[in-house]
């Protein structure tokens, strides 16, 4: 029935009384795959021991090599695909096609590709095409190599409050981009976000978007029931009356997101969608600072702003979310690291003092006493005093200024020469800014994953495979960087993470248990692979070491215990994180232990001195 039109064309036009019309907005929902959580579009694992099924008429495609299945959702099923001219991979999205001879179904899908193609922006999915092949109609999309904010939270629980606010805050500013062309997205969800390895998170699915301009277009998408929303993200407003959902819709879904993200949790919890709806609408969640104790109170009073029930107490614009959500999303930079570049203050107020001068004399008073002229005797005695002078210093010049060549020789060797010395020997003169100390103390909020404590002054990890945290500082343009460890148990990897204006790499010692060092990564390829490699370097366990990267405009250096291993000539642009040590942030610092437990005694930053 469902693929005969005149027999869909009948149904919908019987009049809905409100148990059918409650009832028919959650089964198609349901049956459509909108109110289900779906497989993104996007999503990096491939069936596991499935054999990938190819469409016909995509198996000898002259532009497009299908490689795998990544993906069902409502619509249908995407595939990883390569350009066969260009080599570019990129994502098929093929409309189901039990759904093609259904007009609002197809209408839907064309939707989605007017929209697409009207959005460029870094954190909406690039669309390139859309195509038609025989009754089959697909999209081109960018491939996205990353995973989807779902299965980050199910692999690693609840995150860190500055990714988790990072993450909502790129959101927000591809909502924003959509909402200046007029759209709405409608279906914002962690599912339907991706984060690649580079942490730009990349939002999928605007095929639910509503152009605003066309609001006079009810079309029987919405009509007839289908809230194209996911019930656990879902605006009341829109659960209400679909056609009605505008952007404070998407930041209303954008709010449950962040809330599930802080807390690991949905907003609220149910068995069935129907409950979940209700609850939306006319329930308030539980406060997330009381699920989330270490929160900060604002933090937690933006995702209650975000949650209102009423649109009109939200925020009214992803520009002011990604305003409220900014001092939360960056790690936040010290006044030590604004003097890295700054001049000597205390110059600048010595200078600035003002000069004092003796007030003049008004008109009309008496010059004192003491100012007058001295008398005529005292002046000829010493004229004739004077009148001796030049013949003495005439006799004695050279004695004289030699003598004051020597004392003021002298003074430099006793007392200018080594505060000089002392400058270029010791290293706290140039500024280091120590980045354990700005580290919480005992369990820092700053780590990512693994078991982090800070004690008498160092940081010490233990136990899990790609333990890292971020340092809390953001980094100059041109930087060294040094961390001094000792790794206590284990065989794997010492990981320095470094940003390079808009590339992010890690400097890995005794990494891939074949002793390797190097950067990676670059082009997407491990130091196992790419130009840094360098073998045969090996830690002890035991011994301390001191890793040091240097960051500059052309060039960024690696060196272990001052000796330089290896050093990296490119566009930043080519460098990004290996997955497992990912930071959340593409501005960020950190530092990582590979399975294994080591002490970081000093970890310093200071801006470039060459």
């Amino acid at each position: 029935m469902a693929t005969c039109d005149s027999c869909c064309d009948a149904l919908m036009a019987i009049p809905p009384t409100s148990l059918d019309e409650k009832l028919r907005n959650v089964t198609a929902g349901i049956a459509s795959g909108d109110l289900a959580d779906t497989l993104p579009h996007c999503a990096t694992e491939s069936i596991a021991g499935g054999e990938t099924h190819v469409p016909a008429e995509l198996v000898d495609h002259q532009r497009y090599r299908v490689i795998r299945e990544l993906g069902t959702g409502g619509m249908g099923v995407v595939y990883q695909a390569q350009h066969r001219v260009m080599n570019r991979m990129v994502a098929l999205k093929v409309i189901n096609p039990r759904f093609v001879s259904n007009s609002a179904a197809l209408r839907r899908f064309q939707l989605e590709v007017t929209c697409a193609a009207q959005l460029d922006h870094r954190n909406i999915v690039t669309a390139h095409d859309a195509e038609q092949a025989g009754q089959m109609h697909y999209l081109v999309m960018e491939y996205i190599d990353g995973v989807s904010l779902a299965d980050l939270v199910r692999k690693r629980g609840a995150l860190p409050t500055l990714p988790a606010c990072n993450y909502a805050m790129q959101v927000a500013q591809g909502l924003q981009h959509a909402f200046e062309h007029g759209m709405v997205h409608r279906d914002i969800k962690p599912h339907n976000l991706m984060r690649t390895k580079t942490g730009v998170i990349k939002i999928l699915d605007f095929g639910l978007a509503r152009l605003q301009d066309k609001a006079d277009a009810r079309d029987a998408i919405t009509i007839h029931g289908s809230r194209l929303g996911t019930p656990d993200y879902i605006a009341p407003e829109q659960a209400r009356d679909p056609s009605s959902a505008d952007i404070r819709a998407d930041i209303y879904s954008l709010g449950c997101t962040l809330y599930y993200l802080l807390s690991g949790q949905v907003p609220f919890e149910g068995t069935t969608a129907t409950e979940k709806i209700i609850a939306h609408c006319e329930q308030e969640p539980k406060p997330l600072d009381a699920v989330c104790p270490d929160l900060p109170n604002d933090v937690a009073a933006i995702v209650e702003h975000m949650m209102a029930k009423d649109p009109d107490d939200r925020f009214q614009t992803p520009a002011a979310v990604v305003a409220a959500l900014k001092p939360f999303a960056k790690p936040p930079t010290s006044t030590a690291g604004h003097s890295l570049q700054a001049q000597d203050s205390s110059t600048e107020q010595r200078d600035a003092q003002p000069v004092r001068e003796r007030p003049p004399v008004p008109a009309g008073r008496d010059v004192p006493v003491d100012s007058a002229p001295p008398s005529p005797r005292p002046q000829v005695k010493r004229q004739r005093k004077l009148r001796r002078s030049p013949r003495w210093l005439e006799q004695n010049r050279r004695l004289l200024f030699g003598g004051s060549a020597a004392i003021a020789l002298l003074v430099a060797a006793l007392f200018v020469l080594p505060t000089i010395q002392a400058v270029f020997q010791d290293p706290e003169s140039n500024r280091w800014t120590d980045l354990i100390a700005r580290c919480e103390s005992r369990h820092t909020s700053e780590a990512i994953d693994g078991d982090w404590t800070k004690r008498n002054g160092e940081l010490l990890v233990s136990g899990h495979s790609g333990s890292r945290m971020i340092l809390p500082f953001e980094p100059p343009k041109e930087y060294d960087l040094e961390v001094q460890f000792t790794r206590r148990r284990g065989t794997d990897s010492i990981a320095v993470m470094i940003a390079a204006d808009t590339g992010q790499a890690t400097f890995e010692v005794d990494a891939w248990r074949n002793h390797l060092a190097g950067f990676q990564n670059i082009d997407g390829e491990s130091l196992r692979d790419n130009s840094t490699r360098v073998e045969h370097v090996q830690i002890q366990n035991g011994k301390q070491y001191t890793l040091l990267v240097k960051v500059r405009h052309d060039r960024i250096e690696g060196y272990l215990d001052s000796k330089l291993l290896v050093t990296y000539r490119g566009d930043p642009d080519r460098l990004s994180l290996w997955e497992g040590w990912d930071l959340g942030e593409t501005s960020s610092i950190g530092i990582g232990a590979y399975k294994g437990t080591v002490t970081f005694h000093r970890i310093r930053i200071r801006a470039a001195q060459d």
